[in-house]
């Protein structure tokens, strides 16, 4: 059967549709032959169920199952629960703050330790600048420049 009413033919038979819902399925069932021969199953089956002496398990039975159902490896959503406890989030949590500090801390301490070659670098970058404003054109005016500044540092 390809019909989409199909799905809530259980649900018309239970009674548990909509009113409006209800007599869509109505309609339905007059016009498809396939509808009908499953709600007609349906029925058949409800009402052999319905004669069917009703069973309620012994107390020692119930305590077997749910033994049973304890021994059972829990789901994936119950193992997930169980990996958040506050237990160990909190540690957890704390060792994770802890890495951050640490790296933060190395890379300030990288960083202070690369500033000498900064500022050096800078220094370089000025005399590239005096070299520039000089004018130097060839390796004679470098030899001026670079005894220039020897010059300006024993002042």
């Amino acid at each position: 059967m390809s019909c989409t009413v199909e799905l809530e033919l259980t649900a018309y038979l239970d009674g548990e549709l909509a009113p409006f819902q209800a007599k869509q399925v109505e309609n339905h069932l007059t016009t498809c032959r396939s509808c009908r021969a499953t709600e007609g199953l349906l029925r058949r089956t409800l009402s052999q169920l319905s004669h069917l002496p009703s069973f309620e398990p012994s107390a020692a039975i119930r305590r077997a199952v749910l033994a049973q159902i304890e021994r059972e490896p829990s789901g994936l959503r119950t193992q997930i629960h169980r990996l958040f406890r506050p237990q160990l989030i909190a540690p957890s949590m704390g060792l994770v703050a802890a890495a951050a500090l640490a790296f933060i801390w190395v890379k300030e301490r990288r960083q202070e330790i690369a500033e000498p070659g900064m500022y050096e670098l800078a220094a370089n970058l000025e005399v590239a600048e005096d070299y520039e404003v000089l004018g130097v054109s060839s390796v004679d005016d470098l030899e001026v420049v670079q005894h220039l500044h020897e010059l300006e540092v024993q002042r």
